[in-house]
């Protein structure tokens, strides 16, 4: 029996069940603490009522009748199924208060959402699943006597969500699939969030996820990625399939891209509408690119753009020709970042380190808090500048980096100095031997200087308290 159909089949066995005894274990003269052994409690006015369990908690929020209802979790709970079985129109919210929600059981979720019109926030806590064949939540499509998940509202907000199967997922068949997560953290050995519905938005915002096969996939809806403390990473090795997943029931051709974000076009014959926009955040691919797209042939209704963040891998494609997008280079020549957006300099002024270069492909940055030893490009012809100098268009000749001991830093006479005089890389010498203390040294040089050789160093340490002014011939 495959995965979703044996979950199916466990969610007609709980509905059963929990028909003829709902409510039965419940209790409104508990009170919390250590004698309480209650999973969760739901307070409605003055009344506060405990649950034995999490789901007959659930099926009392449901029924309340309520616009809003709050379900508090009141220890640690361990479920084989957590399921939203019944349609209400109340607002649920389930606050973990700090706990968790675990179940050992195989070919099922952690939470199940059934039904529709769900209006679904969860905050404060952690889900996890060890079973290599649950989920942590998924929404279902129509089935038997279940109407389906469609019009769903749910938001994680301080959520923990660990699991070896997807951590989080709605059906392609869905419409109205709005999934909000915040200040949340995904970790999963498969893929952490496969978002394919008809219709419907993921934020993600503020969010760490950690995957192996993929970080995100998106085959249908809205997705925005935001917030400077989302990292989305993908650590697997890409495989390549020659045909899109087509919602194989048993998973058979689930993508398997390494990518931190992975577009898929095929659904609704290839027009079924995509709109992915990553406005900051860092995505990384250990094996992969960061960000790809593969059977997408209406690039009108499929779209991916890039409009900030920082990337394992050349995003350029995705960009509008106005966005800034800067490349760091090491200084043996590999690529260790991408910048993009209006926070690319500073990112990349962040990262930056001794030796690298910082190229500007495209757009306008004025760089600062660069440390030394930094080579910047000007590469798009923008208006780059560096704390407010010009940086001209064009190839930047490297400059020379003698092989010398690094400097450390003491302090000498004049007498005691090797190097009477500063050589920069055009060839001018600017004297220094007759230097006083409190006098500027000012030299004029063909190129901009980012990066000081130590003999120049040493040089203008041997001389004390005399400034170095350096300006540029143009």
């Amino acid at each position: 029996m495959t995965k979703k159909l044996l979950a199916a089949v466990l969610a007609v066995a709980m509905v059963m069940g929990l028909t003829a005894v709902a409510f039965a274990n419940s209790t409104t003269g508990c009170q919390e603490g250590a004698d309480c052994n209650h999973a969760a409690s739901i307070t409605i006015g003055d009344v506060t009522t405990h649950y034995d369990t999490l789901n007959e908690a659930i099926e009392g929020a449901a029924a309340s009748k309520q616009e809003q209802c709050t379900i508090k979790l009141l220890r640690p709970v361990t479920e084989s199924y957590v399921k939203f079985l019944n349609e209400t129109k109340t607002a649920i919210t389930l606050d973990l208060n700090k706990f968790g929600i675990h179940t050992e059981a195989d070919g099922s979720d952690v939470i199940g959402i059934y039904v529709p019109n769900l209006n679904l926030t969860i905050r404060n806590g952690s889900l996890t699943a060890f079973s290599e064949t649950t989920y942590g939540i998924y929404a279902y499509t129509q089935r038997e006597e279940f109407p389906g998940a469609n019009n769903l509202d749910l938001e994680l907000e301080n959520v923990s969500i660990r699991t070896k199967d997807q951590s989080l997922g709605v059906q392609g068949l869905n419409y109205d699939q709005n999934v909000t997560l915040k200040n949340c953290v995904i970790e999963t050995a498969t893929t952490g969030i496969y978002f394919p519905p008809r219709s419907g938005k993921l934020i993600v915002e503020d969010s760490q996820i950690t995957a192996v096969n993929n970080g995100i996939i998106v085959k249908g809806g809205e997705v925005e990625i935001l917030g400077e403390k989302t990292q989305i990473t993908a650590t697997g090795t890409p495989e390549v399939s020659d045909k899109p997943y087509d919602g194989n029931v048993q998973g058979l051709g689930f993508p398997k891209t390494g990518n931190a974000i992975y577009i898929e076009g095929n659904y609704d014959k290839g027009n079924r509408p995509i709109n992915v926009v990553v406005k900051d955040g860092t995505l990384e691919s250990d094996q992969a690119a960061a960000l790809g797209m593969n059977f997408v042939t209406n690039l009108e209704a499929q779209t991916l753009t890039v409009e900030g963040g920082s990337f394992s891998s050349d995003v350029a494609q995705f960009t509008d020709e106005g966005t800034t997008y800067i490349k760091l280079t090491s200084e043996t020549g590999t690529v260790r970042s991408y910048f993009a957006g209006a926070k690319a300099g500073a990112n990349a002024a962040k990262a930056a380190q001794a030796g690298d270069t910082l190229s500007v492909e495209q757009g306008d940055v004025n760089l600062t808090n660069l440390p030394g030893g930094i080579l910047v490009k000007n590469n798009g012809g923008g208006n780059v500048t560096v704390d407010g100098g010009p940086i001209p268009q064009g190839p930047t000749p490297e400059p020379e980096r003698p092989d010398v001991p690094a400097n450390q830093g003491t302090r000498r006479t004049m007498a005691e100095a090797e190097k009477k005089t500063v050589e920069f890389w055009d060839g001018v010498v600017a004297e220094i031997e007759d230097a006083k203390a409190g006098e500027t040294l000012s030299v004029e040089t063909e190129y901009y200087v980012l990066w000081m050789p130590v003999r120049v160093i040493d040089a203008l340490e041997a001389a004390d308290d005399v400034a170095l002014k350096i300006s540029h011939r143009g």
